[in-house]
């Protein structure tokens, strides 16, 4: 099994002194302030299998607490003090020893979450799937999912240096590079793509401007993408899927935005409000031809971007008050409820708007 441990919100030196036999070998970048994204690396191996641990710096700001996150596999105890970490799992009655280091910590929040492919509770074997917003973020990890569960994947996005390493991630992939905000260009790249059983919409773009400062042009561009690319991307694919009569899913990629006020997202809330009742709609008018239309809404997810986003401590801290669960979403949380959407587990689920945020919207 593997983990990633994240450290957040403290001061950390690492003490190269101190003998750590457990460790097998350790990688070291630069300085949290230099580098808060990689701190530094550490593999593991506790026979039968090893345990690779990757320690990032996520720019999400917690209270001084340790915490550990359970998996259905395996339960985690942790023992510290301020001189030494000790961290230990439990599975299967065996204890083995996961974590022992020099390192110095104060202020500090460990979450240790497991670093799975969320693909392996699904089958999507014999399943074409397109998803949109593809290169980066969710839509990359949901292709990637999607792919690893068997589906034959289209991956859409407007950059061709995102999908070329798409695709030497997994050669698998079909690509197709267009721009979605061009309603002829998106119409002539989608004409050949074929049967399509799953489809994703992620693609999106978020420009953020106080009310008063809103443009013609930002708003339209931000409609083109978010809510028109939507309709004419589900009509092709949708079209097909009723012509072969076989049905099919398809997911929007929504927000907590849609449901709640955000300063400085005038634009973005009315879009992702459009994006919910759109979903709606193709829910009541596809749905006699079997077809499901769902959308996921999360909170801030822990993408590249949204770690740039929400690096400020005050901002982050001011999102993470009205989280109940206390922090941000990571991108595999959001691609599981994409999954499940799409899967016959969710086949009586029709027109819903899936909160993932831990209880923002509980409010």
């Amino acid at each position: 099994m593997v983990f990633k441990v994240f450290l957040t919100d403290f001061d950390v030196e690492f003490d190269h002194n101190k003998e750590e036999p457990e460790i097998l070998r350790t990688e070291k970048s630069s300085s949290v302030e230099q580098r808060p994204e990689s701190c530094f690396q550490i593999s593991f191996c506790c026979s039968p299998e090893e345990l690779n641990f990757t320690c990032q710096h996520p720019c999400q700001w917690w209270s001084s607490a340790l915490q550990l996150q359970m998996t259905r596999s395996c339960r985690l105890d942790r023992l510290h003090s301020s001189k030494r970490l000790t961290v230990q799992a439990e599975a299967n009655g065996t204890k083995v020893l996961l974590f022992q280091s020099g390192l110095q910590l104060q202020r500090f929040r460990l979450l240790l979450l497991p670093d799975r492919q969320p693909n392996m509770d699904f089958s999507f074997a014999g399943k074409r799937a397109l998803v949109t917003g593809a290169g980066k973020g969710i839509g990359r990890a949901t292709a990637l999912a999607l792919a690893r569960c068997g589906a034959k994947v289209v991956a859409v996005t407007r950059t061709q240096a995102d999908l070329d390493s798409l695709v030497q991630e997994c050669a698998s992939i079909t690509p197709v590079c267009v721009d979605l905000g061009d309603w002829a260009a998106t119409e002539a790249a989608l004409q050949d793509v074929g049967a399509i059983d799953l489809l994703v919409n992620n693609a999106a773009c978020a420009r953020l401007q106080p009310f008063l400062e809103v443009t013609a042009d930002q708003f339209d561009q931000s409609f083109d993408v978010n809510v028109k690319a939507v309709l004419h991307v589900s009509q092709i694919v949708a079209r097909g899927m009723k012509a072969r009569g076989s049905g099919g899913a398809i997911v929007n990629v929504s927000s907590q935005a849609s449901k709640r006020a955000l300063r400085d997202h005038a634009v973005y809330c009315a879009t992702k409000g459009a994006l919910d009742m759109l979903t709606k709609v193709m829910a009541l008018e596809l749905g006699p031809h079997q077809i499901r239309v769902n959308s996921v809404n999360p909170t801030v997810v822990m993408t590249d971007m949204g770690r740039l986003g929400w690096s400020n401590p005050d901002k982050a801290k001011s999102m993470l008050t009205r989280i109940p669960l206390g922090r941000f979403a990571e991108v595999e949380e959001v691609v599981d409820s994409i999954l499940f959407l799409l899967s016959d587990r969710s086949k009586m689920t029709n027109g819903v708007t899936l909160p993932v945020d831990g209880g923002f919207l509980a409010w």
